[in-house]
């Protein structure tokens, strides 16, 4: 197979859906000498913040001076940037002037997947069912992991945990709950302890640290709070693993803006510095450190606890990407991720202008996500753009927009709500809206992380890009 067969046959691998299970995924690791089990792993399940946490916690690994493995879900710009492996901390510094740093390259992927689906093929001849899109590439980047000789690897989970197929790993060394909240309830549960029990699937007798970002900051009620602890604390001390709960507590906030923010954690005189920002990332910073440390105690003593985070990059949470106007990107896709959106937006753009182009997949609440966002009257709304991810989920533009004027927190005549459906048309018609109305107007591009991945680049291509 050649790379752009292997992207066809993945686009093609949809006909088989996402379904859950570990059956598929075991047969593939078997086929291909099982992998998995040649490196310790950190295991990262959520709603929200697994992306960050996770990058964040290999980029710590890689400052100590470990090949790490790094697996992610969805590619924001390029199929080949969900699966990585970072060499130590010079690969950090490169990250930085090269989004590409240490991604599987496309002849690396050709090789491993032709692989892949012979063994793929070869169980279905054998009575197997054919494995999902996500089992495919699952296997793969297990197998390069293994075939990089990675010192550790960082796994997010795709979606839920128990019978996600990264969770066809031994026990992980450390498991990490980030954020927990309402999605995917048609495939985990309507409640929040259908929920956590499945994120809790992570958590196997052997594992030597379980490392939670405390319920109590991001669930949406105190019930809810109560089911994630309640869950999570059950199974792991049934199985005799330890549990740290990362709260707000423990940070102490020194300095913060679109450029970056500095704080304290408690324990750690000397403070940390990185380029991510919002509040929800602080506290993924927090469970990123206490999850490295997990992993090695000695690292309290080493640099490589506050270089890591300084030098830890993760695109498309809100990012300023572009100046001329300013331009932010963000991924927020279900009700708790926009909450701190508007606690993001509140805090950094301190009551600017905003013009907004508004994205979103069709399976996701857009009602509550709508009523949160646009409902919230301390935010300065001057025009909002509804447009469409290139995704055959996607949710029509005009039906988005229909959502959007029906929660505005005031008359759509003083807020206009416009339909394109190109996303790149829709960007240059927000940032001239934004130029057109002054006063500092700011352009977010928020709803998928399938629009940031397309918005982003066209940023990037701008004379007045960050980047």
């Amino acid at each position: 197979m050649t790379y752009a067969e292997v992207l066809v046959y993945l686009e093609k691998s949809w006909r088989f859906g996402s379904r859950l299970g570990l059956e598929r995924i075991r047969g593939l690791c078997a086929g291909l000498g099982d992998p998995q089990t040649r490196y310790p792993v950190v295991h990262v399940a959520g709603t929200n913040g697994k992306g960050s946490t996770a990058t964040m916690i290999a980029s710590i690994l890689a400052a100590s001076g470990r090949r790490v493995g790094i697996f992610t879900s969805p590619y924001l710009e390029r199929f080949t940037d969900r699966i990585r492996v970072l060499d130590g901390p010079r690969d950090l510094e490169r990250r930085l002037r090269d989004s590409a740093c240490g991604e599987i390259t496309p002849d690396e992927v050709a090789t491993i997947f032709s692989e892949v689906v012979a063994t793929d093929r070869a169980n279905q001849a054998a009575g197997a069912e054919a494995a999902t899109e996500f089992e495919l590439i699952t296997a793969m980047g297990l197998e390069h992991f293994a075939r990089k000789a990675c010192d550790a690897v960082v796994l997010e989970v795709g979606l839920g945990g128990d019978l996600d197929s990264t969770n066809v790993i031994p026990p992980p060394r450390v498991a990490v709950i980030t954020a927990l909240g309402y999605d995917h309830q048609d495939r985990l549960g309507s409640t929040m302890y259908d929920i956590a029990r499945a994120k809790a699937g992570i958590i196997k007798a052997g594992t030597e640290r379980v490392i939670l970002y405390d319920p109590n900051v991001a669930a949406a009620t105190a019930g809810d709070a109560f089911a994630i602890l309640d869950t999570v604390a059950t199974r792991a001390s049934r199985l005799g693993v330890p549990l740290d709960v990362v709260g707000r507590e423990l940070i102490r906030e020194l300095d913060s803006g679109l450029g970056g923010q500095c704080f304290q954690l408690r324990g750690l005189e000397e403070p940390f510095a990185m380029r991510l920002v919002g509040e929800t990332q602080l506290l993924n910073a927090a469970v990123a450190v206490h999850a490295a440390l997990a992993f090695d105690p000695g690292l309290g003593h080493r640099p490589a606890l506050h270089d890591g985070l300084r030098l830890a990059c993760w695109p498309g949470r809100f990012e300023l990407v572009a100046r001329g106007p300013d331009t932010i990107v963000d991924g927020a896709h279900n009700p708790q991720a926009i909450r701190a959106l508007v606690d993001s937006c509140l805090k950094y753009l301190d009551g600017r202008p905003l013009v907004v182009v508004n994205g979103v997949l069709g399976d996701k609440d857009t009602r509550t996500m709508a009523r949160l966002f646009y409902g919230d009257r301390r935010l300065d709304l001057r025009a909002v753009i509804a447009t469409q991810p290139t995704n055959p989920r996607a949710l029509p533009a005009a039906a988005l927009a229909d959502t959007i004027r029906a929660h505005l927190h005031d008359d759509p005549a003083r807020i206009p709500v416009e339909v394109l459906p190109g996303s790149g048309a829709a960007l240059r018609r927000a940032r001239g809206l934004a130029v057109a109305i002054g006063e500092e107007a700011a352009v977010l591009c928020m709803g998928s992380l399938y629009l940031v991945s397309e918005l982003r680049p066209l940023l990037l291509e701008a004379a007045d890009a960050l980047a």
